[in-house]
């Protein structure tokens, strides 16, 4: 397995940091990789070093607010923007590796934002994984604190506080734990603005997934307490026979980072070879 980085500028001037990495031999496909909420995308070389193997390169990067990519963290101007931003790292993907089949794969917020590119910017994909994606909250947020979200985002967008996520909850791997809370690129900020743009484009993807025309599998754990295992099963009925789902029993949210983690990446892998 080879990486490199690369950096892209945002319509808005930001700049975003990005990690490719790809096979020694025996390339296959390639695939738009993103990442979830308050995380980069160099927590996931270890799935790189799997999926390389199989033949696939992954370009990834570190959303705008997070990692080593500029910008406030945990904020997002407009949910537009944070597509406009996937477009850039989509063409650099069509662009690092031309003429060859191209997938998209996005967990937990990176799995929403996915799941509505899709549906709104119909990139020209093979097919697409979502995992453990955000459409709605394991937990519902109460409805005053949804009403000072909705009221805080036009007053101070740009405020950020605590998601209030329990490290605990990412999976029940106790290294994986402990490497998350010490990691200095990990952070825990979400402003207004992007915390209602979440829910709203969440509940979108669900009311809109029958416009999805590629196969998209949804890989979620049932024991996840982040993100609703149920509105997975929701998005993927209203979906059709375009999008399956599979179901993992206990696994808490990071399905790559468990224990039964070389299931997980055999389903993704034989998903992939499916749709050369």
């Amino acid at each position: 397995m080879k990486s490199n980085t690369y950096q892209l500028t945002t319509s808005d001037g930001l700049k975003l940091y990005g990690k490719y990495w790809t096979p020694d031999s025996n390339l296959k496909g390639v695939i738009t990789w993103v990442h979830g909420m308050g995380e980069h995308i160099e927590r996931y070389e270890h799935v790189a070093k799997v999926i390389t193997e199989a033949g696939y390169a992954i370009v990834g990067y570190d959303h705008r607010g997070h990692g080593r990519s500029e910008g406030n963290r945990g904020h997002i101007p407009s949910y537009e923007q944070f597509m406009d931003d996937l477009t850039l790292v989509f063409n650099q993907s069509s662009n690092l590796f031309p003429n060859i089949p191209h997938f998209i794969y996005g967990h937990s917020m990176g799995g929403g934002l996915v799941a509505n590119y899709l549906e709104r910017r119909k990139p020209q994909v093979k097919a697409a994984l979502l995992s453990a994606p955000y459409f709605r909250l394991a937990t519902p947020q109460p409805a005053i604190k949804l009403a000072l979200g909705r009221l805080t985002q036009n007053l101070v967008p740009k405020l950020a506080l605590p998601t209030g996520l329990n490290p605990q909850h990412i999976s029940r791997d106790a290294e994986v734990v402990k490497k998350y809370i010490s990691d200095p690129l990990v952070h825990d900020k979400v402003s207004a603005k992007m915390g209602i743009s979440l829910i709203e484009n969440g509940e979108y993807a669900i009311a809109h997934a029958g416009d999805i025309q590629v196969p998209t599998l949804v890989l979620h754990g049932t024991g996840d307490q982040l993100t609703d295992c149920k509105a997975s099963e929701e998005f993927a009925k209203k979906g059709g026979s375009l999008i399956q789902i599979k179901l993992y029993k206990g696994l808490f949210h990071e399905i790559h980072n468990e224990p039964e983690k070389d299931i997980v990446f055999k389903d993704i892998i034989d998903w992939l070879n499916n749709h050369l």
